[in-house]
């Protein structure tokens, strides 16, 4: 542990040269503030794509290769490689186009697409779409535009044209041979129109560095605002939109922030009953704040929308530490009625688990960093960084805030009269603030302003009633829980009735629970805490061991069953009910698939795809990959070959074979590329003749699918010795292989390192292998919990889930060890180990319990929110701080007082606390 002498050392220092370090530690968050003003909520592609290869995949390979084990280990970290997937993307991309697809679907709502008025109207969103910003011009496709061709022969010639030809149809015999050009062209029907006729699509890929998401949504909404009408219907889909969808959202980040401030100053308030409690703690979290966003300005990282979550998560970690310390500085004051003597006293017992917490937070966040994507390396530095700032915000400006300000008064007795006019009427003040700002823009509906406003005069009339009703009288319990009972019901029932969402229901519900607590949390701290000392008593201890061995051994088979990768593109992100997967689920079962499988093939030489071996052998492998899971389809060069063949004799069907002939083949790609316009083969090969594509459409979409599919095509060149390499995987599949394979080997990478440098920084701190085990125990099954709850609740291990995942596996100890070292100081008061225990989650168990309920109030709005993702990973973080809660505050004590670990039972106790009125028989009294 930190010598205390350092500790009262530094202490010291701080409080003597207090303005110089005030105006240091100002002067530099007046800098990263000013870099915060910088800042940009923006998605930037190539943040998903791993940069090289994972330790995991790279050590197996090296391993493989007969290498040794120490030069496999260090050739895997510090040399490990590009990510092959990545690779062949990064390759070939210019070449056959980008894997980010939007797709555009127009369907009728009675009749077939061919008619004038339908395809004219393809044809306007077609060459819309070619306007549009980032857009790849020859990755465009559709019946209308001039790359899809329809192939026929007439009078003895071949006729290689765009299905529109001559124009745009106009007329119904226009349509109909637009019909029969696509009836008669393989690779269209099922691809660009559906098998019932009813829609077609418009596929356009787009350059990750070129996309304007911005620009995307308003020109793509003017589009199905204009298109959309009486007979058809506009659907919206792909990667670009995916996420043009989600930064849509952005504006309720600001109504998240507001409402989280909002509940932790009050839940503030109402622990500490002060203005300072308040001001104090928010202080602290904001300057963290600004330090954390302001660093990752300077290193020239963009916030992405889906990781919001974690700023906030990390806000509310600052209230907590500083909480923590305010806490016990009150204690001590309150004791020694000296406010610098308490401020020393306190700050010197915090010291060493405030920097043990901040350090394990701190270097598990970091840890993170460890997986190949930049995603979640930018998030886990910019987030370790914020952590260790509260070192600032916290343990180095606290004493010198405390040292400016009188403590509050020791007893805070609340009766109904008392509840305070300034607090009413600042609540009536913000509600009709947050209504009005609502209104005036246009983050709230309507219902929305009406309900906040309407609540607040709820809230400030029922205050002045009760305390003018009760007078010198407390008031009721059972008042205050049939007012909440009464207002919950109320909220939830006009839910179920569908006139308002959940999130409307809980603002109802709220006024209730606010004054419930704000008169009763007086009763319900203690009481809880009574709880937690009496769950360590007698057989109960034995009770919580066993509890702990019964959920593991429930929850770990479950959690095995985690699965890596979205089960469908947004479905992790959006609710199914959102315009996109409602598009997307159209396009998979109009169409044939929705997923593309690329596979480049190699013939190694200029021309090589000119040759009829090479060509037999790419028709074999498109044929192989048809027999892959959920594939729909395939396109090759060889469709074209073979429809060129056929018609170069009269259409007979049995000349639709590749020729073996090497001047008839090389006769029929010249006919083509002389009679089509230039760049009509670029999606199936390269100009040089080199490589070519094999194109397999998907229907299913999962990790184990993508997985499968490529292992499955891998297995078609083993033990032959072909002419043509294949190179996998291309396209989405070959995009998302990467990325799920990099999170799957980096998630429990991370947690190996994780608890690995938790648990030596525990031993560090406290020189014993038992304390940190015990420390651990409620860590590693919290997170065994958290994964078992991520299987039940369908929530997919991604790219975007990982980092938060992670970041509660690192910052969950923190409750252990406050409790702990709480017990540390009350054994050597004391010399008892079951009366240290209880006395230490007395005086320490309210704070932690306090520090519970912020972390779930900084995620619970989360709940509400429109993006799925985002309520997902709100409610994970709040479960997974509530079971690290019940095992820091409950668990540990108990295993404490089953092992006496020797380590405290052989300290030396400095005196004993004889008649102190928070212990009695091990509970608190008031």
């Amino acid at each position: 542990m930190i010598p205390k002498k350092l500790v009262e050392a530094y202490l010291r220092f701080v409080l003597n040269y207090r303005w110089t370090v005030t105006i240091a530690v100002a002067l530099l968050t007046a800098f990263f503030a000013f870099e915060m003003t910088k800042m940009r909520l923006h998605t930037d592609f190539f943040d998903f794509y791993p940069k090289y290869r994972t330790f995991a995949d790279s050590f197996a390979e090296c391993r493989a290769d007969g290498k040794g084990l120490p030069g496999c280990i260090v050739k895997s970290i510090v040399k490990p490689g590009p990510d092959p997937y990545i690779q062949i993307y990064t390759d070939f991309r210019r070449m056959f186009g980008s894997a980010n697809i939007l797709s555009v679907i127009v369907e009728t709502k009675s009749g077939d697409i061919y008619n004038p008025a339908t395809l004219q109207k393809l044809d306007r969103i077609t060459k819309e779409i070619t306007l549009l910003k980032g857009v790849v011009p020859y990755q465009i496709l559709s019946i209308a535009h001039p790359k899809v061709k329809s192939i026929t022969a007439r009078e003895g010639a071949l006729q290689i044209r765009e299905l529109f030809y001559p124009g745009v149809p106009q007329t119904q015999a226009d349509a109909d041979r637009v019909k029969f050009a696509v009836y008669s062209s393989k690779g269209v029907r099922g691809v660009f129109t559906s098998l019932d006729d009813t829609a077609a699509v418009v596929h356009a890929g787009f350059w990750e560095e070129a996309l304007d998401f911005r620009s995307l949504n308003e020109k793509l909404q003017a589009l199905k605002l204009a298109e959309d009408d009486a007979n058809h219907t506009i659907f919206i889909t792909g990667f670009p939109w995916l996420y043009t969808s989600v930064l849509q959202y952005t504006n309720q980040v600001l109504l998240v922030f507001l409402a989280t401030i909002a509940a932790l100053s009050f839940l503030l308030f109402v622990y500490f009953r002060t203005w300072t409690g308040v001001w104090v703690p928010i202080f602290s979290g904001v300057l963290s704040s600004i330090w954390g966003l302001g660093l990752a300005v300077v290193l020239g990282f963009n916030l992405d929308p889906l990781v919001l979550v974690i700023p906030v998560f990390l806000t509310a970690r600052a209230l907590s530490h500083s909480v923590q310390s305010m806490d016990r500085y009150h204690e001590e004051f309150y004791r020694l009625h000296d406010k610098h003597k308490a401020i020393l006293v306190s700050y010197s017992a915090l010291f060493p688990p405030a920097i043990a917490s901040i350090v394990t937070d701190g270097i598990g966040l970091l840890v993170v960093a460890v997986a190949p994507i930049p995603l979640i390396q930018k998030v886990a530095i910019f987030a370790s960084f914020w952590v260790v700032s509260i070192f600032i915000s916290v343990v180095t400006l606290h004493p010198i805030i405390l040292s400016f300000i009188n403590p509050p008064p020791q007893t805070h007795e609340l009766q109904s009269q008392q509840v305070p006019m300034l607090l009413n009427n600042a609540v009536l003040g913000l509600c009709l603030l947050a209504a009005f700002g609502g209104y005036a823009s246009g983050l709230l509906e309507n219902r929305m302003i009406l309900l906040i406003a309407l609540l607040g005069v709820v809230w400030w009339v029922w205050s002045v009633l009760t305390a003018r009703i009760w007078h010198d009288r407390a008031v009721p319990a059972s008042v205050g829980w049939l007012f909440l009972a009464a207002f919950s019901a109320l909220g939830i029932g006009l839910r179920y009735a569908g006139f308002v969402n959940a999130g409307e229901g809980l603002v109802i519900a709220m006024p209730a629970i606010a004054w419930t607590f704000f008169y009763f949390s007086e009763t319900i701290y203690p009481w809880v805490t009574n709880l937690t000392i009496q769950a360590s008593e007698g057989w109960r201890r034995w009770l919580m061991v066993v509890l702990t061995v019964v959920i593991f051994l429930v929850c770990w088979p479950v959690s095995r069953q985690l699965k890596v990768g979205d089960m469908t593109p947004g479905a992790a992100l959006l609710f199914p009910d959102h315009p996109y997967n409602v598009a997307f689920r159209k396009l998979n079962e109009k169409f044939l698939g929705a997923s593309q499988l690329i596979v480049i093939a190699d013939t190694k030489q200029p021309d090589g795809i000119k040759n009829a071996k090479t060509l037999g052998e790419i028709e074999e492998f498109a044929d192989y990959m048809l027999g892959a899971p959920s594939a729909s389809g395939s396109l090759t060069i060889i469709d074209i070959v073979k429809r060129l063949a056929q018609l170069y004799h009269d259409g007979d069907p049995k000349w639709g074979l590749i020729p073996d002939n090497p001047k008839e083949i090389g006769q029929l790609f010249y006919v083509f590329t002389s009679s089509a316009s230039a760049g009509d083969l670029d999606r199936y090969m390269d100009p040089s003749g080199r490589y070519g594509t094999v194109l397999t459409l998907f229907r299913g979409y999962s990790h184990d699918i993508i997985k499968q599919s490529i292992a499955y095509g891998k297995r078609f060149s083993e033990g032959k010795d072909g002419a043509v390499e294949f190179k996998f995987a291309g396209g989405l599949f070959g995009i998302l292989a990467a990325v799920n394979q990099a999170v799957e080997n980096s998630y429990w990478t991370n947690l190996v390192l994780i608890w690995a440098i938790v648990y030596w920084c525990l031993y560090l701190t406290y020189g014993s292998h038992v304390a940190s085990t015990i420390l651990m125990i409620p860590v590693i099954l919290s997170q065994i919990v958290a994964e078992a709850l991520m299987v039940l609740t369908n929530i997919d291990l991604n790219v975007n889930s990982l980092p938060i995942a992670a970041a509660g596996a690192g910052v969950g100890v923190d409750y252990g060890i406050y409790h702990f070292s709480r017990m540390i100081d009350c054994y050597d008061e004391i010399g008892k180990l079951d009366e240290a225990v209880d006395y230490a989650t007395a005086t320490t168990g309210k704070a932690i319990i306090f520090t519970a309920s912020t972390m779930v109030a900084g995620t619970i709005f989360w709940w509400f929110s429109s993006l799925k993702f985002q309520a997902e990973m709100g409610m994970l973080l709040a479960l997974l701080m509530t079971f690290n809660t019940f095992g820091g505050l409950v668990l540990v004590p108990a295993y404490v007082k089953v092992i006496k670990p020797a380590f405290l039972l052989n300290r030396v106790p400095r005196a004993r606390v004889e008649g102190d009125p928070v212990l009695a028989g091990g509970k608190v009294s008031h």
